[in-house]
């Protein structure tokens, strides 16, 4: 009985629940440098980047100079180079450590990367680690220019490893990202005084210039409806892009640590993540949800549509789904009402008994509702055929995890019926 209960114990110990994600294997240090920051480093998934300086060789300090002020001295002067610690590191065995007390590093990327930079580059930074808070700052500058092109200061926490970038995107010309531009340096600064040791890994350039979304009115299914927006990532900002409604700047997970990340792109919305959990619906219309509140950022848009989005955001319509077709999802986290309706989503959550058809009932308790939108799970993926009061609503997305998603563009004021089949 003692040798069962060890082995229950140890199952349990050793195990994961059910819906648990699987564990994240650790870098092995046998694998290529980038390789192990693609494993550690989960911002880093199909994003194409280059690894500058690993510093697992003595001879990565050839591209390393390192300035110290002086007492007593105008200005700096050369001091031995910097060390190469195989106590610590991001990845690999070793890193390049930092002597203390108002020190710089300059690393020459003119003989590591032999083509025009910045070029088609986004970021250039790395990996950094000190046993207690430090502020450290990251310059980028022409190599004939003392003068910092582009720069960015952050404070690292204690005892972890902390990414470091600079959005060489940002207050750039057409000039400074083409090929007549000559190679820089990187420059590394510790601010403040005091011993601190700054250990620094993994130096490397990204191009995150990503369109998530783009859509234009040519390619809009009914040329009726003004569909056009674009989604697009660069260097620490994404924007959201509707001409004649909105335009709006994110800083997203590049740019910090709780960023905005995309994970939803469509016709209808765009949905937003950070790593700490927190969410943010935009929508073609202009309707913004962040914490269950929701705004409009259109700001031309008539004061009626904006009042009438408000009310219906807090007074949900009633769903009546029949047994035979499905049932109104009424425990979601983010259902205030036990309606279905999600208000951190902006939508009526309601799920399917049958792969290929659905009918359900919306009846309003305010006196108009405009462009409901509806998330419908367990309808096999293909090609929907949405009827509501007579007519075909032709504005559709299949979300990664199979749902079917769809605004009604209409104003509805009593009971209606909605017909789905999927063929």
């Amino acid at each position: 009985m003692a040798v069962l209960l060890c082995a229950l114990a140890g199952c349990v110990e050793n195990g994961r629940s059910a819906g648990a994600p699987a564990p994240v294997p650790p870098p092995l240090l046998n694998e290529p440098i980038g390789v192990q920051l693609a494993r550690r480093d989960a911002r880093l998934a199909g994003v194409p980047f280059r690894v500058l300086l690993d510093f697992e060789n003595a001879h990565d300090l050839a591209f390393v100079r390192q300035m110290r002020k002086e007492p007593g001295a105008i200005g700096s002067s050369p001091v031995p180079a910097s060390a190469i610690d195989s106590g610590r590191a991001h990845t690999g065995r070793a890193s390049m450590v930092m002597s203390p007390a108002l020190a710089q590093v300059n690393m020459n990327l003119s003989s590591i990367m032999p083509e025009s930079l910045p070029g088609k580059w986004t970021m250039v930074g790395g990996y950094f680690y000190s046993e207690t808070p430090v502020t450290i700052s990251l310059a980028f500058k022409r190599a004939k220019n003392e003068r910092a092109s582009w720069s960015n200061t952050a404070t690292l926490a204690a005892n972890q490893w902390t990414r470091v970038l600079i959005d060489l995107s940002a207050n750039a010309s057409p000039e400074e990202h083409g090929h007549e531009t000559e190679p820089g340096i990187l420059n590394v600064a510790i601010l403040g005084s005091g011993d601190v040791k700054v250990y620094c890994d993994d130096l490397m350039f990204i191009n995150n210039d990503v369109t998530f979304l783009e859509i234009s009115e040519a390619s809009t299914p009914s040329p009726a409806v003004e569909s056009r927006w674009t989604i697009h990532q660069r260097g620490f900002t994404t924007t959201v892009d509707r001409p004649n409604r909105f335009n709006m700047r994110l800083m997203n997970a590049d740019g910090s640590n709780d960023g905005w990340k995309c994970v939803e792109a469509n016709e209808v919305r765009a949905q937003f993540v950070t790593a700490s959990g927190k969410s943010w619906m935009i929508y073609t219309d202009g309707r913004s949800v962040q914490e269950k509140q929701l705004v409009s950022m259109f700001k031309s848009a008539d004061p009626q549509y904006k009042r009438l989005l408000a009310e219906q955001h807090d007074q949900p319509a009633a769903i009546e789904v029949d047994e035979e077709f499905g049932r109104v999802n009424r425990e979601s986290d983010g259902d205030l009402h036990n309606s279905g309706y999600n208000s951190a989503r902006a939508a009526y959550l309601i799920t399917s008994v049958q792969k290929t058809r659905l009918e359900f009932k919306i009846t309003p308790k305010t006196p108009q509702m405009v462009n409901p939108v509806f998330e419908i799970a367990g309808l096999q993926k293909g090609t929907p055929v949405i009827l509501v009061a007579g007519k075909l609503i032709d504005r559709h997305a299949w979300l990664a995890d199979g749902r079917l998603l769809f605004e009604i563009p209409l104003a509805l004021s009593r009971e209606t019926t909605v017909n789905i089949s999927v063929k």
